[in-house]
């Protein structure tokens, strides 16, 4: 994962997460910065998520890798 601060607030790689239940509802929208891992589950109270949305708000952002693991 890569991050870069272009809009000069000293803050990297701001983006907003929308995440959508498998029926398509919107589960709502979390923000986020820096590098490293961004858990959906826990950031959307470990309900189903059928699909998310990720938009840089400003900043360079990078995913290096999505893992999906489908509820057992």
């Amino acid at each position: 994962t890569f991050a870069g601060d272009l809009d000069g607030d000293a803050v990297a790689g701001e983006s907003t997460i929308e995440a959508f239940d498998p029926d398509g509802d919107s589960l709502g929208e979390v923000s986020v910065d820096g590098m490293g891992v961004a858990n959906l589950t826990t950031a959307f109270g470990d309900k189903s998520i059928g699909a998310f949305v990720v938009r840089a708000d400003g900043d360079s952002v990078r995913i290096e890798q999505v893992v999906y693991r489908p509820c057992t």
